[in-house]
């Protein structure tokens, strides 16, 4: 999981300022911080929730960043861990 600050806002730019705050995905991972923290888990929970095409034509550079910076192989281990967090 390697990226920068500035391919983070790079990519942000692309979102419609509206969107930002208007969905769920999109506010959860809209600020450096946020995206520090809650990238890898929104990332694993967008490709899990594929049934939902809608939720990438809302930012779909900006969605293609997370997913690429935030690969598949990791998912398993974020979701099991937030499990634990929250079911514990």
């Amino acid at each position: 999981m390697n990226f920068t600050r500035e391919e983070f806002e790079a990519a942000l730019a692309t979102i419609p300022e509206a969107s930002l705050e208007e969905y769920n995905w999109l506010w959860r991972v809209n600020s450096w911080q946020k995206v520090c923290e809650q990238g890898a888990l929104q990332a694993a929970y967008l490709r899990r929730w594929s049934r939902y095409a809608d939720m990438r034509s809302l930012a779909p550079q900006f969605y293609d960043w997370l997913l690429a910076v935030f690969p598949a192989r990791y998912d398993q281990k974020i979701l099991t861990e937030h499990a634990a967090r929250h079911l514990a």
